[in-house]
């Protein structure tokens, strides 16, 4: 079995009705097939814990997976209103 190997986690800045975001991310794989796993957990969850072993799993099936966390989950938070 291939191991796959998920990021340590990265961050974008995204703009969403006139709130900045700093989204923290992590991602696997470098197929073709896009999917995005969305959290799931409660309080003091961030994606990867949600996701890591279905992410791997997607990425050796050939899939391109990005899990990011929620605002105010894991370490997504709003920089700015």
């Amino acid at each position: 079995m291939t191991a796959i190997v998920l990021s340590e986690g990265k961050f974008a800045e995204l703009s969403v009705r006139g709130s900045r975001i700093k989204t923290h991310y992590h991602e696997a794989g470098d197929g073709d097939n896009l999917t995005v796993f969305l959290q799931t957990g409660g309080a003091a969850t961030s994606a990867y814990m949600c996701w890591y072993m279905n992410m791997e799993e997607f990425a050796r099936a050939g899939y391109k997976v990005y899990a990011p966390d929620a605002v105010g989950f894991g370490s997504t938070e709003i920089i700015s209103r």
